[in-house]
């Protein structure tokens, strides 16, 4: 027996798993969770800090399977993205049909790095009052500044303004 550490064997087996799907005529979707870094998805899809995206070859473009990364480019609502997962961000893989596939284990392991909290998380602003600053046109064409302020026992009005898609509390 070898004293090196093994490679992570997770990108085989989703490349393995995500070959039989294609040649059994099965959808293939990923489970990701977003939480962890270097994912790049549009996170405005995505749910309690997780996506599901449908990988399927009439569903993307240039999917390359590598060790450190999977990558490829689909669109969402037209928009063309560009998809990079490293494997220890992917849940699970599973077909759409008879949900056949694997749930990889939660563990991530990240070392001595010290990550923030999960954005899904988040729940209140801590320090300053003011949580965001949109900047809007008015009707004259003048950019506006707008104040939005942080309102812990007005829950009602933190729903209005967390109508903002793709903005992320860093």
């Amino acid at each position: 027996m070898r004293d090196t550490q093994l490679t992570d064997r997770r990108p085989y087996i989703i490349r393995a798993l995500y070959e039989w799907m294609i040649d059994n005529d099965l959808t293939p979707h990923l489970v990701i969770n977003i939480d962890v870094p270097s994912v790049i998805v549009p996170i405005e899809y995505s749910s309690n800090g997780q996506i599901i995206l449908n990988i399927a070859p009439n569903a993307v473009d240039g999917i390359d399977f590598k060790k450190e990364r999977i990558s490829f480019s689909t669109r969402f609502q037209g928009v063309l993205q560009h998809i990079l997962l490293p494997p220890v961000s992917i849940i699970a893989i599973f077909a759409r049909e008879n949900s056949e596939g694997m749930v990889f284990e939660n563990h991530i392991d990240t070392g001595n790095a010290h990550f923030p909290p999960p954005l899904h998380e988040y729940k209140n602003a801590t320090k300053n009052k003011i949580i965001l600053s949109i900047i809007k046109k008015d009707d004259t064409g003048q950019p506006q500044k707008e104040q939005v302020p942080h309102q812990a026992d007005n829950k009602k009005k933190l729903e209005i303004n967390n109508n903002f898609p793709g903005l992320r509390l860093v």
